[in-house]
């Protein structure tokens, strides 16, 4: 269903690279090859869309520098966009020049952190970034009005 979603939202004659932000090896699904969420959550997508579209996935992202502590004690969004300044960095950068990315995780709660891989895909060369989320958290409020 998450696909069918992705799928009716994107231009059908646009080639996609499908990336997925990477998470901090204590939050890694444990599986035969460790791998985040948000990866499982790509590869699912990739899929069920390949046949339909032009679509690759790889990990374009690298988790270059732990956050100074976690997302969920940080109380406003100004604080958790500063916790993830400087985490991540491109990797491959010869792919995404000039590519159409879709960066994928699977929560959202203030979008810091996928705010953060889109601004480094576009300093990459990636000619558009569509960020894409499975859920979003409800009822998290830093005190700012709605």
């Amino acid at each position: 269903m998450l696909a069918h979603v992705l799928d009716g939202a994107l231009p059908h004659r646009t080639a996609y690279l499908i990336t997925y932000v990477p998470s901090e090896a204590d939050q890694e699904i444990p599986a035969r090859h460790s791998r985040s969420a948000a990866h499982a959550l790509a590869q699912t997508v990739f899929e069920e869309l390949r046949d339909q579209r032009s679509l690759s996935i790889e990990g374009l992202i690298a988790s270059v520098r732990r956050k100074e502590k976690k997302q969920h004690l940080c109380t406003s969004h100004q604080q958790r966009r500063e916790n993830v300044i400087g985490c991540f960095a491109a990797t491959k950068r010869r792919l995404i020049d000039g590519k159409n990315v879709i960066v994928i995780d699977d929560v959202a709660t203030s979008g810091a952190t996928i705010l953060e891989c889109h601004k480094v895909l576009l300093e990459a060369g990636a000619a558009d970034v569509i960020g894409f989320v499975l859920a979003r958290t409800v009822g998290w409020n830093d005190g700012r009005s709605s």
